[in-house]
């Protein structure tokens, strides 16, 4: 198994040490893990990483698309970037380092989502990585999260490779639970989970029954607030302090695409 090449190609020496420890760290998972529909694809824990700009902190993806590779994230972490030469911070070997990017904007400004093109023509990954496709799963479809959860701290949860120190992400479950295509450019989708800040940018993979494989179908946005309930003179009353209902909400891949493919002018 390969996994997530260090930005500037230091330390490779992690590329041999973190492939044996990749096992363990599914509990000795045969070489069909990645074919598993039960369990996530073992690539994404190397291919999601954290991202910092300015004081936010959230999730983003390494995806391979027409013969480039790119990164993807929530487009509301990087409001506020200018679209050329924006620098963002990723954390790889135990710092955070600056990495200079091009926004790619969806076509519709209601995605929360945007695919971040870096001036490396060179291949960054050389793992099989996970096909970015527009989702097709049915309602009820279960699928599997990735991200970097901040509760306080820099990082928030995560996975710490014991011998390394390297950080992996948190992995998560939910179900596909409905599709909103009210807007044929911003196809909303909800899915029953429980999500925290710092997911948002995170991948939502899903596994392809007829091609038999794990897809990336979404990216997280955030979750649905709902307003908690008070007594009050024995009434229950809404109050203003909201909870997470328990709904996460993602769009579609496929928009991220179409965003790379307008950059280019080669659909």
């Amino acid at each position: 198994m390969e996994i997530f090449i260090s930005w500037h190609g230091k330390f490779l020496f992690l590329l041999t040490i973190a492939i044996a420890l990749a096992a363990p760290t599914y509990g000795q998972q045969p070489a069909t893990a990645a074919e598993d529909p039960t369990l996530p694809p073992p690539f994404m824990l190397f291919r999601t990483v954290p991202i910092r700009v300015g004081q936010e902190y959230g999730t983003a993806f390494l995806i391979d698309y027409k013969e480039r590779q790119y990164l993807v994230t929530a487009k509301h972490l990087v409001k506020g970037l200018p679209s050329k030469d924006a620098t963002i911070q990723l954390y790889e070997i135990f710092q955070w380092t600056d990495l200079k990017v091009d926004i790619l904007n969806c076509k519709s400004s209601e995605v929360d989502a945007v695919a971040l093109r870096f001036d490396k023509p060179e291949k960054i990954s050389i793992d099989p990585g996970v096909e970015a496709s527009p989702i097709t799963q049915v309602i009820g479809s279960a699928v599997f999260f990735f991200g970097f959860p901040n509760f306080g701290r820099e990082l928030g949860l995560h996975t710490t490779l014991a011998k390394t120190g390297q950080h992996l992400p948190m992995v998560k479950k939910g179900i596909l639970s409905a599709s909103d295509w009210s807007d044929k450019d911003a196809n909303l989708l909800y899915f029953d989970a429980f999500n925290n800040r710092g997911f948002s940018g995170g991948p939502i993979v899903a596994f392809d029954t007829t091609g038999k494989k794990w897809q990336i179908v979404a990216v997280v946005s955030g979750y649905l607030n709902e307003a908690n309930q008070v007594r009050l003179q024995g009434h229950m009353v809404d109050s203003q302090e909201l909870a997470n209902s328990g709904v996460m909400i993602g769009y579609n891949i496929r928009h991220v695409l179409e965003a790379i493919d307008a950059s280019t002018g080669k659909p």
